[in-house]
């Protein structure tokens, strides 16, 4: 068998789909601030890499994130690492756990820079 892209492959045939952990109704900006968050983990200056600010800038433009959504998008962002925390401590993977409360830690001390950033936009 062959697992790609979340499809386990047996021959041409899909044997399952995986990795539902996610899946659901979520607000407009869910997945727009997971993208954000996550490339903030890596390297917190990655907020504000020019793919993310690329990113943000080009989305706002569209009406796909209502202007709720985007008052609350630095808060989202922060709201979507707990459930990642939740993820490293099922795992019981300190490593990550600790990078996870310094993330979120900078998330929480820069909101108003982050939001700032954000909300320059155009």
């Amino acid at each position: 068998m062959l697992v790609c892209r979340n499809i386990i492959w047996d021959k041409d045939e899909i044997k399952a789909v995986i990795d539902w952990e996610f899946a659901g109704i979520k607000p407009d900006l869910y997945d727009a601030a997971n993208l954000v968050g996550c490339a903030g983990i890596e390297n917190p200056n990655g907020l504000g890499m020019d793919m993310v600010m690329t990113f943000v800038d080009e989305l706002r433009k569209t009406a796909v994130i209502s202007e709720t959504g985007w008052r609350f998008f630095p808060e989202y962002v922060l709201a979507l690492r707990f459930a990642w925390l939740s993820e490293w401590l099922r795992k019981k993977d300190v490593e990550m756990i600790d990078l996870e409360f310094a993330y979120m830690k900078i998330l929480v001390d820069h909101m108003a820079e982050i939001r700032e950033a954000f909300c320059k936009m155009t």
